[in-house]
């Protein structure tokens, strides 16, 4: 099968202020359907309308509006959208801030400037994630239910 044919399918929300970095993100992810929005607002707004979405790239600092961190905390609130992965493309080099977006729900976090190898390979991981995740044979649901009879096992 064409992989490229497949790549098409995959719809990319990109969240920046900044235009020359969603032009930039475009340009990376040509073989995918890209949708930029230059606010959390604007995408909050989409993404409540469409949720056919495979993956949201978000910055963080976004002025003068919503942070990529409130914007994470909405998408988090919202059943169906909280199962689109986040990944946080932004210039915030700080390990506290990677980790607070980390333990705040996001699936990865990319530095730029933007590497396109590199952000296609980390899309590709957690799309692929997603899809085991999301079948119904998951590895994860396996693995659930034996970590489920072991607790059970001791607590018995």
């Amino acid at each position: 099968m064409d992989n490229r044919a497949e790549e098409k399918k995959v719809t990319v929300v990109a969240v920046d202020d900044d235009p020359v970095i969603l032009r930039e993100i475009m340009i990376a992810l040509d073989s995918y359907t890209v949708r930029p929005f230059p606010s959390g607002e604007t995408a909050l707004k989409f993404l409540s309308q469409h949720n056919n979405v495979d993956i949201i790239l978000l910055d963080i600092h976004m002025p003068p509006g919503m942070s990529g961190i409130e914007v994470l905390e909405n998408i988090s609130k919202s059943e169906e959208l909280s199962q689109i992965p986040v990944i946080f493309l932004t210039s915030e080099e700080r390990a506290d801030i990677e980790a607070q977006t980390l333990q705040k729900g996001a699936a990865d976090y990319v530095c730029k400037p933007i590497n396109k190898e590199v952000l296609k390979s980390r899309i590709a991981l957690q799309l692929n994630f997603k899809k085991d995740t999301d079948s119904p044979d998951s590895p994860t649901d396996d693995a659930d239910e034996i970590i489920d009879s072991s607790i059970d096992e001791l607590l018995d």
